[in-house]
């Protein structure tokens, strides 16, 4: 047998004295070697199996157990007849694998990711895109219209199976099952992402919906969600509406103890319109009104503009909201911000501008509902209750005072009183009887803050003094009305006889 030089390696086992002829040379192979079974036969002779001058060393492997601890392997397939599973301690791949079989065809987590969610950009043009189980995780809209989204088919996906939509147009984007039934609109710059949760249906019920992202957000504070929000700082342009059922009920403000609500603005025109044009529906303003009114005094108070100063012996609290009255303050005045007094003497603003000199001023915390005040000087306020087109009736009722077309009447009769020294009417008309002589009648409110009159029909003979508050006297007739009209400036009552 003849060996090239340089040709390469041949095993040997249990040689029988062949011829061979090695670089030219001839000569018999000798015998192995007792205990030696394996010969490699090399360019420059024969070595002991396992030695490979040159080459390194190479252990005896199972045939499937092979371990390569070193190296490169190029161009060669693993498992090439029969593929096996291999265990790699480490395994770089310089070239991506596909997707089709099975890889991530990126060679970075963050470009593997996407790839494996995918992304599509549709341009809205108030069409249909469908969905299914090859369309990407994230599905873009842009352009200046609407879109319909219609979801995959839920018995193609696994439960989990999720997309991302995000609409950056300015239309809508409805979303649909693939039964077609409603499950969200995604406004113009939201994201929401839809999860299928049931492979069963083609329903709503297959997915749940939920806002991930919105474009743009206004104010400050926490997230409010649907069911009993609290809302501070709410800054509503165009249109307010608060709907509910036919028995719900809406509430503003409750929990106002200090501050102010304002319904309307300072626009010249428009209107403000509380309650509709719903049969038997009833408005009502200030009903709730049910606290005990508190007072405070300073016994040398004043007012210069809109301040007041709290002086002298001061008795009580005052406090924002306390209506005043006092010799020369104007009607309707209340306190509505504190300065140095903090319910004791000091400084207050209060809502009209006046002049009082030092006098004893109370402050009352009566609750006021006041319509149409603080007009600027020379502004002129209308203001109509109960007005309606022609046939229409109506009654607009004022602390239990009825107005109808014109005409003021009461709700209840009128009570008698017992002639006194004082008396203390409560109603419009009183009828007073006995013979002691009135020598002061105390003015019931709101008279004895802006004026008033009251009507006394006499049942008794008696007569009425100017000692007291009365700026004429008189002897009363039975049965004829005697008018009383009072003057807060003068702090008297003008009889009518």
């Amino acid at each position: 047998m003849s060996i090239a030089p340089n040709a390469g390696i041949v095993a040997l086992d249990n040689f029988k004295e062949p011829t061979v002829s090695v670089d030219g040379q001839q000569g018999q192979v000798p015998k192995p070697l007792a205990g030696q079974q394996n010969y490699v036969l090399t360019a420059s002779g024969f070595v002991p199996g396992g030695s490979i001058p040159g080459l390194g060393t190479m252990a005896s492997q199972n045939a499937n157990n092979v371990a390569i601890t070193g190296g490169a392997i190029d161009g060669t397939a693993i498992g090439d007849t029969a593929p096996a599973a291999g265990a790699f301690t480490t395994l770089t791949a310089t070239t991506p694998i596909a997707l089709s079989s099975g890889g991530t065809a990126a060679i970075s987590a963050p470009a593997a990711q996407a790839n494996l969610l995918g992304y599509t950009t549709t341009a809205t043009a108030a069409g249909t895109t469908t969905l299914d189980n090859t369309s990407s995780f994230y599905q873009l809209f842009t352009g200046a219209t609407t879109q319909t989204v219609v979801l995959p088919v839920t018995s193609t996906l696994q439960t989990g199976w999720s997309f991302r939509i995000n609409n950056s147009s300015t239309g809508a984007v409805s979303v649909q099952s693939s039964g077609l039934n409603a499950v969200i609109t995604v406004n113009a710059g939201s994201t929401v992402m839809c999860t299928c949760i049931d492979t069963t249906v083609t329903t709503t019920a297959g997915w749940r919906v939920g806002t991930t992202e919105i474009a743009a957000v206004t104010g400050t504070g926490n997230m409010v969600l649907s069911t009993s929000p609290s809302i501070v700082g709410i800054t509503v342009t165009g249109t307010l509406a608060l709907s509910g059922s036919t028995t719900s009920t809406s509430s503003f403000h409750t929990t106002q103890t200090t501050a102010s609500m304002t319904l309307g603005g300072t626009g010249a025109t428009g209107l403000i319109n509380i309650g509709r044009a719903t049969t038997s529906q009833p408005i009502q303003i200030g009903s709730g009104i049910t606290a005990t009114s508190t007072t405070a005094s300073g016994t040398a108070s004043s007012i210069t503009t809109t301040t007041l100063t709290v002086g002298g012996t001061v008795t009580g609290t005052f406090s924002i909201g306390m209506v005043l009255s006092g010799t020369n303050v104007l009607p309707s005045t209340y306190i509505t911000a504190l300065g140095t007094g903090t319910g004791g003497a000091g400084t207050y603003t209060i809502n009209k501008t006046q002049t009082v000199a030092s006098t004893t001023i109370t402050g009352t915390t009566a609750k006021s509902i006041d319509i149409g005040i603080n007009g600027a000087s020379g502004s002129v306020t209308n203001i109509t209750l109960g007005s309606a087109t022609s046939g229409a009736t109506g009654t607009t009722l004022f602390n239990n005072n009825v107005t109808y077309k014109g005409l003021i009447a009461t709700t209840a009769a009128a009570p008698t009183i017992a002639s006194a020294a004082t008396i203390t009417p409560t109603t419009p008309i009183v009828f007073v009887s006995g013979t002691v002589n009135v020598v002061t009648i105390t003015a019931p409110s709101p008279i004895s803050l802006g004026g008033g009159q009251i009507t006394i029909i006499p049942t008794g003979l008696f007569v009425t003094t100017t000692a007291g508050n009365i700026a004429l006297a008189s002897v009363a007739v039975v049965n004829k009305a005697l008018i009383m009209t009072y003057d807060v400036t003068t702090a008297k009552w003008y009889p009518s006889y």
